[in-house]
């Protein structure tokens, strides 16, 4: 074949296209393409995998959230016990039967004749007439109180004006996502709260 009949056969190659050209090209990589479908495809399980990341972001952030604020709710008893001018400690009241919140209460409730020294009228008359002035803080609907155990009970309080707990050892409340992952916050004896 000499150089001149190649010539012609490249040009009308180049005008009349053979119809497997692109194919052929394709195949050796010369031209790269997605079609539509492919493209959304992709597109759409990329939506969805960030969807449910997101959705578990959202949930361990409702978790993380919640225990911040027991601890921030527990420090805040701590503290006006130890500024209390009355004499008498704050403390907490886990509700452990309904699971969806606890109490802020003045008064040392050491010597209840019920678990719930907030709302019995058989409560030991130091904690501040049964506690109508309890503050209720609810927790969001995807977290729930596991277990609350201080010393035995389901609440915890401070004394003035140490600030240390009024049992002498360590407590716990346990809060989860339902139906899944769990966080601890503990009350030690000295009055460190984690």
């Amino acid at each position: 074949m000499n150089y001149l009949s190649r010539k012609i056969r490249i040009a009308v190659k180049a005008v009349k296209p053979d119809r497997f050209s692109s194919t052929a090209l394709r195949l050796c990589g010369s031209t790269a393409a997605f079609t539509l479908m492919e493209l959304v495809l992709v597109i759409a399980i990329l939506g969805i995998i960030a969807g449910l990341g997101y959705a578990n972001f959202l949930r361990q952030s409702s978790l993380d959230s919640a225990a911040n604020e027991i601890i921030a709710t527990l420090r805040k008893a701590q503290t006006n016990s130890q500024a209390s001018s009355e004499g008498t400690g704050w403390g907490i009241w886990f509700d452990t039967t309904n699971k969806d919140n606890y109490k802020l209460f003045r008064g040392n409730c050491s010597t209840p004749t019920s678990a719930s020294c907030y709302q019995n009228s058989d409560c030991a008359a130091t904690c501040d007439n049964n506690n109508q002035n309890a503050e209720t803080i609810y927790l969001p609907s995807s977290v729930e109180i596991n277990s609350a155990s201080f010393g035995g009970r389901q609440y915890a309080t401070f004394d003035r004006p140490t600030g240390k707990p009024t049992s002498s050892y360590d407590g716990s409340v346990t809060i989860q996502l339902k139906g899944g992952v769990t966080k601890t916050i503990t009350v030690s004896a000295l009055g460190k709260i984690e």
